[in-house]
C-alpha cells in the first residue's frame, strides 16, 4: 500500500515510517543491555562509543514522535499517530504529546517571532536560548517527576542486580542530556539563528552530505526543507533537500497557509489556543 508525499508524485510505502520507528525502538531497547556490563572490563573508548550510540538512539525516539506530530508516521491515522507519539515521547523523557505538538505547531506558524515557543531574542547566547527552549517543553513539575522516575529506574535496576549508579549516570542520564543538546543544536539553533545577512523568521538548511546529516540528527539539519514540507518524514528529507525544493523558505518565514492541509487539520484538531490564522 502506497501513499504520496506532498512534495512529489513519487509513492512511498506506508510501512516505511513505522518500520523505521520499530527499528529505532528495538535498537534502543537492545542497547540497554550495556547496563549489565562491568565498567571495569570496558575500555574508555568503548564506554564513550556506547554513550554516543545510546544518545543517538534516544534522539531517534523524539524524531519518531516528531513525525507523528506531523501525521507522517501513520498517514491519515490521527489516533495511531497520537498514541505512538505519546509512547515514544514518554520513553524519551516523559514529555506530554499534546503540549509538545501544540508548541511545535506554533513554531511552524510563527518561526522566529514572539509567538514561537522556540523563539530567541536577537543577541541571545546559545546557552540562554537552550534553557528557554527546554523551559517551553518542560515545566518544573514535569522535571521533578522525571527525576523521580529516574530514581525509581535506578532502584529497580539495583534490586535486580543490574547496573550501578555510574552505569545509570553514564548510559541513561548522560545520553538523554546529549540528545537534548543534539536536537537543540541541529534542529533549532543552527537552522534558526540570525546571522548578519538573515532576516527575522528565516530558516536555513545545513549543507551536510546525507550521511553526515543522518549522523548529526536524523536530517533535522535539512530544516528549510522540513518547514517547506512538514509532512515529509525525516528519512525522505535528503531527497527534498537534494531537489532544492526548500529554497522558498530560505529567504523568509514559511506560512502555515502554504503548507499541506493535513498538517493544518492536525493543528486545528489540537485546538491551539491563542494562535490566530
Amino acid at each position: 500500500m502506497l501513499t504520496t508525499s506532498p512534495d512529489s508524485n513519487m509513492p512511498r510505502p506506508l510501512w516505511k515510517g513505522p518500520g523505521w520507528a520499530l527499528i529505532i525502538l528495538l535498537l534502543w531497547m537492545a542497547s540497554l543491555a550495556v547496563m549489565g556490563r562491568s565498567l571495569g572490563a570496558m575500555r574508555p573508548e568503548a564506554i564513550a562509543g556506547l554513550i554516543a550510540v545510546r544518545a543517538f538512539l534516544h534522539t531517534g525516539l523524539f524524531v519518531v514522535a516528531h513525525d507523528a506530530m506531523h501525521g507522517s508516521l501513520f498517514p491519515g491515522r490521527w489516533r495511531w499517530n497520537r498514541t505512538v507519539g505519546q509512547i515514544f515521547l514518554g520513553l524519551y523523557g516523559l514529555i506530554d504529546y499534546d503540549h509538545c505538538a501544540q508548541n511545535h505547531g506554533k513554531h511552524h506558524r510563527f518561526p522566529g517571532q514572539d509567538r514561537d515557543p522556540d523563539f530567541h531574542a536577537p543577541g541571545d547566547r546559545p546557552l540562554l536560548w537552550y534553557f528557554r527552549f527546554i523551559r517551553a517543553y518542560y515545566s518544573l513539575g514535569q522535571f521533578l517527576v522525571l527525576l523521580g522516575i529516574w530514581l525509581l529506574i535506578l532502584v529497580t535496576l539495583q534490586s535486580c542486580g543490574v547496573g550501578s549508579v555510574p552505569h545509570f549516570l553514564l548510559f541513561w542520564v548522560l545520553p538523554q542530556v546529549i540528545s537534548a543538546v543534539q536536537l537543540f543544536l541541529f534542529g533549532t539553533y543552527l537552522p534558526h539563528r540570525r546571522t548578519g545577512s538573515s532576516v527575522p523568521g528565516s530558516i536555513q538548511s545545513l549543507a551536510y552530505p546525507p550521511w553526515l546529516s543522518f549522523l548529526a540528527c536524523y536530517h533535522f539539519g535539512y530544516h528549510g526543507a522540513h518547514h517547506r514540507f512538514p509532512t515529509v518524514p525525516w528519512f525522505d528529507l535528503p531527497r527534498i533537500q537534494g531537489a532544492n525544493q526548500e529554497s522558498a523558505c530560505q529567504s523568509g518565514q514559511t506560512k502555515l497557509a502554504s503548507q499541506p492541509r493535513g498538517w493544518m487539520a492536525q493543528i486545528n484538531r489540537l485546538r491551539v489556543t491563542g494562535v490566530e490564522p
